[in-house]
């Protein structure tokens, strides 16, 4: 039987949630990313349009 079994539980839940909060912070930048991503090409998109909206017509 280990000793300290009450300290080995606490660091085994400490250890636990160290890494869901790690995984939760990577998903967060992952979802930011994105979002910067298809920030990105909507300011592309309306440039785009812009130039091509504001050719003379013939």
């Amino acid at each position: 039987m280990i000793r300290h079994w009450k300290t080995a539980i606490v660091a085994g839940w400490t250890g636990i949630a160290l890494i869901a909060l790690i995984a939760l912070i990577a998903l967060i930048a992952l979802i930011a990313l994105i979002a910067l991503i298809a920030l990105l090409a909507l300011a592309c998109g309306l440039v785009l349009g812009l130039a091509i909206a504001s050719q003379p017509t013939p």
